[in-house]
């Protein structure tokens, strides 16, 4: 009689587990487009110091520096208030110049960004090389679909690193 019941308890859980099936998430995501009439143009230049002994300082393009553009799914949206953000990611080209397709709509949108580092050496005044840091701040700006930004130079503020490890 036991293995009688051992043998259904383990046929009742073989079959339980058999006709588990695995339900899929109904939900979609949402689908922006960058690229119809909904859309709006950013485009920047950033640039590094690196030479502050030449006359006139010497600048070049921050390339490699990547900026995520963020815009909220309910102002791209509104006036339904979906939850999330959209977001973009580009690298600045070598002459430090972007462009960036946003989602924007008639009414506006506004948009922020996170924009990395770039390393390498500047010469200051008196000739020697540091090795440090740019760092660039791009305000947050509101744009209306259909609309071309073209956003002022921005120079990176250079901070030194030092070698010994007391500012890395």
């Amino acid at each position: 009689m036991k293995k009688v019941f051992v043998f259904m308890m383990a046929t009742v859980v073989a079959l339980g587990l058999a006709s588990c099936s695995k339900m899929e998430d109904p939900a979609k995501p949402i689908e922006i487009s960058d690229s119809d009439e909904r859309s709006a143009v950013i485009e920047g230049t950033l640039l590094c110091v690196t030479d502050l002994k030449a006359t006139p300082k010497k600048y070049e393009g921050a390339e490699g520096v990547e900026i995520v553009a963020v815009i909220s799914y309910a102002e791209i949206l509104a006036p339904a208030t979906p939850a999330g953000n959209w977001m973009k990611k580009i690298t600045v080209d070598a002459a430090g110049h972007f462009t960036l397709n946003v989602p924007a709509n008639p009414a506006g949108v506004n948009v922020t960004f996170n924009v990395s580092e770039k390393r390498g050496k500047q010469k200051d005044a008196a000739g020697d090389d540091h090795n440090g840091k740019w760092t660039f701040t791009i305000p947050a700006q509101s744009i209306v679909s259909g609309q071309r930004l073209i956003l002022e130079q921005k120079v990176g503020v250079f901070a030194e690193i030092k070698e010994k490890g007391d500012e890395v």
